[in-house]
């Protein structure tokens, strides 16, 4: 087994390379294995996807319309912290993970 970073990975679609901290599709699985992995994956994506889709209609200033210049990039920070860990926290419930470790200094 191998053993996982210690910072973790993060996900890419297949416009990314490879890279050892950059999980990437198969672009032609060759076996079941290949195809188990990409499927996860995938499914893996959407949840992040939708995930900030929530986070951009929630919190409208994190939207691609420019709507962040008006804001000091203090206060950008402020509320990205907040967003990050209201969705953390929500993840973490729907997990049955308990919540008191999150916010543990």
């Amino acid at each position: 087994m191998v053993a996982l970073p210690e910072r973790g990975w993060l996900i890419g679609d297949s416009g990314y390379p490879l890279k050892e901290w950059l999980l990437t599709p198969f672009l032609s699985p060759s076996n079941q294995q290949e195809e188990k992995y990409n499927d996860a994956l995938t499914k893996t994506r959407i949840v992040v996807e939708r995930a900030f889709g929530v986070l951009k209609s929630r919190f409208r200033c994190l939207h691609a319309s420019g709507a962040l210049s008006c804001f000091h990039p203090v206060n950008v920070l402020k509320l990205l912290k907040h967003a990050v860990d209201c969705t953390t926290q929500q993840l973490m419930l729907m997990c049955h993970l308990d919540t008191k470790e999150l916010f543990k200094t």
